[in-house]
């Protein structure tokens, strides 16, 4: 139960371990097509039977956004409650051995989670966790204390936690809800794609991001999608930047599109076009030509509530670049998890200043090296679904 992102192929690696038998996916309505690439990288990879696990139902909540957003206040709170748990009734509780509430890059996860508890009484409930905000909520202390399962993609996570709810935090697993489909990781690394960089020894860097932000002063996310400032300090060190954002936001305030003046002004930022990063599509082609990728921007001391998050958080474009041989980029000191894997992984590039970034990115781009990410230290969905298993069994 839960959102889902776009790919949901990943969810191959957990239908293809033979003790599960079937999962029916509960999910907005609004995101039901998300299932196609699902049902299109089995047809790629040839293995469309294990669909026959699958069934997809949704819930109506798109009338309540109102309520989701507005969820912090107690009434809205109770009655979002209830009309969820309204929904959930068309589900007989026998039927399933475990409630795995998954994604829940949305607002109005948790009320999920605390309706489904309600319903399902006994059940067994998992709680997998990506996104969140340092901002105390009262469903998602509830999820935290009433889950059977927390499934964390860091160690940070239960830190993050217990220092906002006062809480021991415990009987929770580690791994990535974002971790790729096994064989799209596979059949990706196994692609030849020159790098653009030994054609012109210019250093290519790109972005992916579903939103680039003109204004920094969007409330939900801010500076976190803002990538004005990095741009500008890449390409006065002669680095060719290339942005593929599913949308880039206009201000409210300002006419200019900011992306487009720099890009117009220096020659070194294209405006790409979407990726669809899936099983099967040419766009890992694109991706591959690139040197290094730019995960988030840093985030100002004063907005404590995000710059906690991000201290946390491990953007799913990492494991993007990972598999197609880009090197991820993070500032030190600004993305502790994020700094981890690099370091672990022994694959990207921490850098201190600008200076030091264009330098490193100029060696590589000069000297025609070539840097692959270590398949053996690759974590998939497989890896995954061996977690959310053994969580339960």
């Amino acid at each position: 139960m839960g959102g889902v992102n776009p790919t949901t192929s990943r969810f191959l690696d957990l239908l293809d371990f033979p003790e599960i038998e079937r999962i029916d996916y509960v999910l907005n309505e609004s995101e039901e097509h998300y299932f196609k690439e699902l049902k299109e990288v089995a047809s790629f990879f040839g293995i469309e039977n294990l669909l026959k696990k699958v069934s997809v139902s949704t819930l109506a909540l798109g009338p309540f956004s109102k309520l989701i957003r507005k969820g912090n206040r107690i009434v809205n709170s109770s009655r979002l409650n209830k009309l969820i748990y309204s929904r959930l009734r068309e589900f007989n509780h026998n039927d399933y051995d475990f409630i795995w509430v998954g994604d829940n890059d949305f607002d109005g996860s948790n009320y999920l989670f605390a309706a489904a508890r309600d319903y399902f009484g006994d059940s067994v409930m998992v709680r997998s966790y990506k996104e969140t905000r340092f901002s105390k909520k009262w469903e998602e202390l509830y999820t935290l204390t009433n889950a059977d399962r927390l499934i964390f993609p860091s160690r940070e996570y239960q830190r993050f936690f217990e220092d906002l709810y006062g809480i021991k935090v415990t009987g929770f697993d580690v791994a990535d809800l974002d971790w790729r489909y096994s064989r799209t990781a596979q059949w990706v690394r196994n692609q030849r794609v020159e790098k653009l960089s030994s054609k012109d020894a210019v250093p290519h860097v790109c972005i992916l991001t579903g939103r680039a932000l003109c204004d920094p002063s969007e409330q939900r996310s801010g500076f976190r999608y803002y990538f004005v400032p990095i741009i500008e300090e890449l390409v006065k060190r002669g680095i060719h930047v290339h942005l593929h954002a599913m949308r880039i936001v206009e201000s409210v305030s300002e006419v200019r599109n900011p992306y487009k003046e720099i890009s117009e002004r220096t020659g070194l930022l294209s405006i790409e076009g979407p990726l669809r990063l899936s099983g099967g599509s040419q766009d890992y082609e694109i991706l591959k030509r690139y040197d290094a990728g730019i995960l988030h921007p840093p985030v100002p001391d004063e907005k404590d509530e995000l710059k906690r998050f991000q201290e946390i958080n491990v953007p799913n474009r990492i494991f993007e670049y990972q598999m197609a041989d880009v090197l991820p980029i993070s500032e030190k000191n600004s993305t502790p998890a994020v700094e981890k894997i690099i370091s672990e992984t022994g694959f990207g590039i921490l850098f201190e200043s600008y200076d030091e970034l264009s330098g490193i990115l100029h060696e590589f781009a000069s000297s025609k090296m070539t840097n692959e990410f270590d398949v053996t230290k690759q974590k998939t969905f497989r890896d995954f679904s061996e977690v959310l298993i053994s969580s339960v069994s």
